[in-house]
Formats: C-alpha cells, structure tokens, sequence
C-alpha cells in the first residue's frame, strides 16, 4: 500500500489516493493503538523500577 500511495502521489493519481483512504486511516489508529499501548507498558516497567 506504501509504495502504491507513493506511486500515485508522484503521479497525481487522486483517484488512486482516495481509493486508499479507509485503509491509510485503519493503519493510522492501529498505529497509534500501537503507541498508546508502548506507553502503557513503559510505564508498568517504571513503576516496578526497571
């Protein structure tokens, strides 16, 4: 999907890009899920002094 959207965006390829939309959200909030859960268990570790 990356090179597919790097693709279209050097080629101005909208209807491409809008194509991807739903899909580059998804990655978005499963990304950000991703952080969210990192800081959780960094802090978990902290409070346990490691």
């Amino acid at each position: 999907m990356i090179s597919a959207s790097q693709g279209a965006v050097a080629t101005g390829d909208i209807e491409t890009l809008a194509a991807q939309a739903d899909e580059l959200r998804a990655a978005r909030e499963a990304l950000q899920t991703a952080i969210g859960n990192t800081d959780i268990l960094l802090n978990m570790l902290k409070s346990v002094g490691l």
